[in-house]
């Protein structure tokens, strides 16, 4: 008759093993079309599995199936844009899983180096990052609306296009609107985060977590 824990890691084995096949099939359903209930889906399966990692000792684990939930988040709200090397890296973390999984059943431990898996997810996310804002700031240089994360641990700030100051984005001048209450509403010049200078027209609409700003 087997122990506790014997019988513990096999409720885990067996729960965990429906959980990375489950990953690896949403992973792979992901489309540049995903809006962020699917990211959502796909991060509660992978802190489903991390959390049940974690709670039998299989620390490896965890800390892969961490670096995936940090991706998955700034996809969900935008912060990175899901490509095909985002995609790679992604099943990486899901071939990594199943290689410490099958570490695990053999040896009752997941004690396999992981660092090569989990630094590949934060040099994919970080080359994303840089990608996105590069993309940002071509779209504010252009006129265009950009989209600024106030909750990014970065705290970026909205960026002024090269259009004139002095003139709003319907000719006439931007800082002679009122400033209006209620969501999507304008607010004036002097309401724009960070200030973008004396005398510049900034209108902003704000939308949570989102700023939507043409400066």
């Amino acid at each position: 008759m087997g122990s506790p824990m014997d019988e513990i890691l096999g409720i885990f084995f067996e729960e965990v093993t429906g959980n990375i096949e489950e990953l690896e099939r949403l992973f792979l359903e992901l489309g540049m079309d995903s809006d962020a209930a699917a990211f959502k889906t796909v991060f509660r399966i992978a802190h489903n599995i991390k959390g049940s990692s974690k709670s039998v000792g299989m620390a490896n684990m965890g800390r892969v199936t961490h670096e995936l939930e940090t991706l998955l988040i700034k996809l969900g709200d935008g912060r990175i844009d899901l490509s095909p090397e985002i995609l790679n890296v992604l099943l990486a973390g899901v071939d990594s899983l199943k290689g410490l999984l099958a570490r695990a059943q053999e040896c009752g431990s997941d004690d396999i180096f992981v660092e090569d898996v989990t630094d590949r997810i934060k040099s994919a996310q970080s080359l994303a990052e840089e990608l996105k804002l590069a993309k940002q700031m071509n779209a504010a240089q252009d006129g265009d609306i950009i989209f600024i994360n106030s909750d990014s641990p970065s705290k970026e700030q909205p960026r002024r296009s090269r259009r004139s100051p002095a003139s709003s984005p319907s000719g006439g001048s931007a800082s002679g609107r009122g400033a209006t209450s209620g969501r999507g509403g304008f607010a004036g010049p002097s309401s724009c985060p960070g200030g973008v200078g004396s005398g510049a027209s900034c209108c902003i609409r704000r939308y949570t977590p989102w700023q939507w700003c043409r400066c």
